[in-house]
């Protein structure tokens, strides 16, 4: 029995035991949208991560979109990577994906969506694939995503074409649809919509959601993973041509979440190329957030 007693101590010492979860919750948001910002928010106080396991998870999706998995191994490893990680704030674009298998298998779980306007978040996305072109098999994942067998480009965004970039039907329409299906999917108590723009006047409000203090929230890391250079290239098309295709693809995303904001005027001081939110510390409002 000693024997047993002196083992179980040498386990203990060398495999810690989690501390309880004060909450457990999920950054769902969309690409460029402030997942990482959500993350720096949380990370001083809480366990936090930012596209933790990335690497498996997107290595399911691939397994998952090529008809690999059942949905019971899918279960099994969503189930282990929660026990692996123990967070209590996971905040990735990719976890919309498994959103609403994540809210039926941990009950206990709670989301927040962060939504950009569809102005200054496809520009940011734009200046993001520039920066960092995909290829391979996120470039064929892209394709899908974005519809390059669907969509074609028109004389007007004929830029995006000479870039190497897909169209703007391709990029509003996955982020309007997939963006209100996660939302709509979830049960309604338990996702809290945050817009990026006003993340840092927010905190009160993701705290009482979370029911943790407020002060434990650092609204000094608000704002983290500046783009690496603006290109401009949204202010190279037509705006009422962006005005067509934004009213076509997310005409509900902004009566929902965006009601100020009518038309690419609204924005225009964010999407400029040499305004205060390209020098920083960003003013408030900048929406220079990924």
């Amino acid at each position: 029995m000693s024997t047993i007693r002196r083992l179980a101590r040498k386990i203990r010492t060398r495999i810690p035991i989690p501390r309880r979860r004060r909450f457990h919750a999920y950054g769902i948001g969309p690409a460029k949208t402030g997942t990482t910002s959500l993350y720096a928010i949380f990370d001083a106080n809480f366990r936090a991560a930012h596209e933790p396991a990335r690497e498996s998870l997107i290595e399911m999706f691939q397994r998952d979109e090529a008809g690999r998995v059942s949905r019971e191994e899918l279960i099994a490893f969503l189930r282990r990577r929660d026990r692996r990680l123990q967070l209590e704030m996971d905040s990735s674009a990719l976890n919309r994906r498994y959103a609403a298998l994540t809210a039926e298998l941990f009950p206990a779980s709670k989301f927040i969506m962060t939504v950009r306007d569809p102005y200054t978040r496809t520009d940011s996305l734009i200046n993001h694939l520039l920066s960092n072109p995909l290829q391979g098999l996120g470039l064929e994942r892209a394709n899908r995503l974005f519809g390059a067998d669907r969509y074609r480009h028109a004389p007007q965004e004929q830029v995006l074409k000479e870039k190497g970039l897909h169209t703007l039907d391709g990029y509003l329409a996955d982020y309007a649809n997939a963006t209100l299906a996660t939302i709509d999917s979830l049960p309604a108590e338990r996702v809290l919509v945050v817009r990026t723009d006003r993340l840092r006047k927010s905190l009160a409000e993701m705290a009482e959601f979370l029911g943790v203090p407020e002060s434990l929230l650092d609204s000094r890391r608000s704002h983290r993973f500046r783009a690496r250079a603006k290109h401009g290239i949204l202010l190279q098309i037509d705006p009422d041509f962006i005005e067509q295709k934004v009213k076509l693809h997310c005409g509900e995303l902004l009566r929902r979440y965006f009601p100020d904001i009518r038309s690419i005027a609204d924005v225009r001081v964010r999407l400029s190329a040499d305004n205060e939110c390209d020098k920083g510390p960003f003013p408030e409002g900048c929406g220079k957030i990924n």
